[in-house]
């Protein structure tokens, strides 16, 4: 220090003077960038010091953009980077020391997908594998989420605590922007499409892209093909930290019920239905909204329809086991009779036909039991297809024949012309 001056001033007198070449790394920057009220101050200072030819900045930081008026290469990702799956089974090795099998890689590859292949979450979960059995370890994480993603025995900081290192994103977060950060988090499969979606699933939310692009700069979520994305450690911790309000819970709902609907009534919905998929089964599997039980298993079943037409029966499956399931708890035995018969069919057309036969035997009791004779016909005549399709033609002459009488006498002429 000199009489007179401050330390900027020595410090810009010795620039000045200089010329040798000098590099300045300025590492974890967003703790004096996004300190109170001192941004102005730490503005002026990096624009000062990038103004000397002599000197060569690096900056790491959270964010999308880097600090001040100063134009910035990006080195690397400016999102969050994750590894390959083949990357993160190495690094999951090499850490845990586990040895390599066929059994430990398909466990370890299970595990790393659950963590979206986090290079901080891996070495600290492979940290665990050394003292546990992977099974274990996959319980645990089922149990405890990001809960044990922390190093034993290490004081909490952002390299040793994947908890404490979310948080200190969160912490440079308007309170907005925390609720809409609770909202997707809500989301498992995001929000696709979201320049156009955003809008049309929370309408009621003022300045909702601004709130984005706050979230996109503390990297807390990103873009991939045009879909705001939560990555695993993340979304778990932030679900179960900051949990979605009522409000945005609502205007989800009402969005998917619109979906929904577009759906129900033969009018075909965007074709981006896939990229909604697991949003719309949690939405409707804990559905709060309007109509209650009785709407979310009425939902559930036209998806669970939707996907069996479009060949997708898995995913078919889940959505007609869920409804099934709402149907049987309002006592709408009909609809649940239904659900049941549809899954057989899923069977069938997987040509798994032991399995199809005795769903449809249930359905078909189920229906008897409340006497529809359109759900019991509509379960012969599935029997029927699957003993034609299996060579036994008298069982299936037999089921399609009583199936043809039971639609004359309901006159349903369009399916008898079928059986």
């Amino acid at each position: 220090m000199q009489e007179g001056k401050s330390q900027h001033d020595i410090l810009y007198d010795y620039l000045q003077i200089n010329h040798n070449p000098l590099l300045f790394i300025l590492d974890n920057f967003e703790t004096p960038w996004n300190y109170k009220d001192a941004r102005t101050d730490v503005k002026h200072f990096i624009e000062k010091i990038a103004d000397f030819s002599c000197i060569t900045l690096i900056v790491t930081m959270r964010g999308m953009e880097g600090p001040g008026d100063i134009v910035w290469q990006i080195l690397g990702e400016s999102q969050i980077p994750t590894l390959s799956m083949e990357a993160a089974r190495e690094a999951f090795y090499q850490v845990s020391r586990k040895i390599k099998t066929e059994d430990n890689s398909g466990k370890i590859d299970h595990l790393n997908e659950q963590l979206d292949c986090v290079p901080l979450a891996i070495r600290l979960i492979a940290q665990l594998a050394k003292k546990i059995s992977l099974e274990n370890l996959l319980r645990r994480w089922n149990e405890l989420k990001t809960k044990i993603l922390s190093e034993s025995g290490a004081q909490p900081g952002k390299l040793t605590n994947v908890e404490f290192s979310i948080e200190l994103s969160v912490r440079l977060l308007d309170p907005a922007a925390k609720d809409l950060l609770g909202a997707l988090s809500y989301l498992p499969n995001g929000v696709p499409n979201w320049n156009q979606t955003l809008s049309e699933m929370l309408p009621d939310v003022p300045e909702s892209e601004i709130k984005v692009f706050q979230l996109l700069d503390c990297s807390l979520v990103l873009e991939k093909s045009e879909a705001l994305m939560m990555l695993a450690p993340v979304r778990e911790y932030i679900a179960a930290r900051y949990s979605i309000s009522d409000f945005f819970r609502n205007q989800i709902e009402i969005f998917y019920v619109g979906i929904t609907e577009l759906i129900s009534d033969d009018s075909k919905p965007g074709g981006d239905l896939e990229l909604h998929t697991l949003n719309l089964f949690k939405t409707f599997s804990q559905y709060q909204g309007q109509g209650g039980q009785e709407k979310a298993a009425l939902c559930l079943q036209t998806l669970g329809d939707k996907y069996y037409f479009v060949s997708q029966y898995s995913t078919a499956a889940k959505f007609l086991t869920e409804a099934r399931v709402k149907f049987q708890n309002i006592n709408n035995e009909y609809e649940a009779a239904n659900c049941l018969r549809q899954m057989g069919n899923i069977h069938r057309m997987q040509s798994r036909y032991n399995e199809a036969i005795a769903i449809l035997a249930e359905a078909k009791s189920r229906f008897e039991q409340i006497r529809s004779e359109e759900g019991i016909a509509d379960c012969l005549w599935s029997l029927g297809e699957i003993y034609r399709m299996q060579g036994k033609y008298n069982e299936a002459t037999a089921a399609l024949s009583e199936a043809r009488v039971l639609f004359q006498s309901i006159g349903n002429q369009v399916v008898l012309q079928t059986a």
